[in-house]
């Protein structure tokens, strides 16, 4: 019988420990199946990034201008644009700016025109309006008088678009 010299049971001991630590973390050293490796808090931060979700309202008709042909749509506004709401006046949004819009209604010659921010609404007729904005979509009036166009700025969107609902009355 051979006897193993305290030398050669340090060698075997040593090459054991160092193939354990090169085993995959959750691995079993002895050879039998693997257990599912535990996720660290520091390997779950760098975890692939997900899509972020949209914040802000979203336009309804997106930029589908002529969806307000009919008298009534709610769009997504960029930049200056003039769209046409049924048989009101064209609306001209001259300027869409971090909290809101500029914009202008032209009946010939005559130029009626302003600014709102936050959640506001104009309500015009002809070339002439009126604005309020009550902050929370909640004081919003959604019917607007015979032959008035109400315009109501919903907020801006992720994308710093204004959003806008339009219905003719």
């Amino acid at each position: 019988m051979r006897h193993i010299t305290a030398r050669t049971a340090l060698a075997l001991l040593a090459a054991a420990a160092l193939s354990a630590c090169g085993a995959e973390p959750g691995a079993d050293p002895s050879g039998d199946a693997a257990t599912e490796p535990e996720t660290t808090a520091a390997e779950t931060s760098q975890a692939e990034p997900t899509e972020a979700e949209p914040t802000g309202p979203l336009a309804a008709d997106g930029t589908d201008y002529a969806a307000c042909e009919d008298g009534a749509c709610e769009v997504a506004v960029a930049e200056p644009v003039d769209i046409e709401v049924g048989d009101a006046l064209p609306f001209s949004v001259t300027a869409v700016t971090d909290e809101g819009i500029e914009f202008a209604i032209v009946d010939g010659g005559a130029s009626v025109g302003g600014s709102v921010n936050g959640i506001c609404e104009i309500r015009a007729v002809g070339a002439s309006f009126q604005s309020q904005c009550p902050g929370d979509v909640s004081g919003l009036d959604d019917e607007p008088a015979a032959g008035e166009l109400l315009v109501q700025l919903l907020g801006i969107d992720a994308d710093g678009a204004a959003v806008l609902r339009f219905t003719l009355g």
